[in-house]
């Protein structure tokens, strides 16, 4: 069985150069940073070296790989193919876990903390676009696995 040998042979990047957040929030910086080439360029080694190091792959994760849309033009998505992209992985190796706040409320709560540039919480809310985008995406799993199986990848 798996037991305490679960995730042997799989590898989270470790990365040792001092980046915006706090070490757990590193890979954040894709999405907060997205136009930082050195950020970037710091993450995409520091997964290549994992992937090269391992025997299964690599775990990454950050809440905004949940900012994909369906669209592809969106930072989530681009991110995603970007990674598999430089690992050179075929898609039917790709393994996406969706990880979502329950009970559903929180990750409400979660997003409208974390999105709060609108401004106060009828902003937030009565935003057209970006409101439908919250309708569709991070509160509805169901579409972003979907997106993501689109793309030929495992989702659970």
């Amino acid at each position: 069985g798996g037991g305490q040998n679960g995730l042997k042979g799989w590898v989270w990047p470790q990365i040792e150069e001092e980046l915006p957040g706090e070490r757990h929030q590193y890979f954040e910086n894709f999405f907060w940073n997205p136009h930082n080439n050195t950020i970037k360029n710091i993450l995409m080694n520091n997964i290549k070296d994992a992937w090269e190091n391992s025997k299964y792959g690599v775990i990454i994760g950050a809440e905004g790989f949940d900012n994909t849309r369906g669209a592809p033009d969106s930072i989530g998505l681009q991110t995603m193919n970007h990674i598999v992209d430089t690992l050179q992985v075929e898609p039917e190796r790709v393994y996406v876990v969706m990880l979502y706040k329950t009970p559903r409320l929180d990750q409400w709560i979660n997003l409208f903390h974390h999105n709060n540039d609108l401004g106060d919480y009828d902003d937030f809310v009565c935003d057209h676009e970006y409101s439908e985008h919250l309708a569709n995406i991070p509160m509805n799993p169901f579409m972003l696995a979907n997106v993501y199986r689109g793309e030929g990848w495992n989702v659970a």
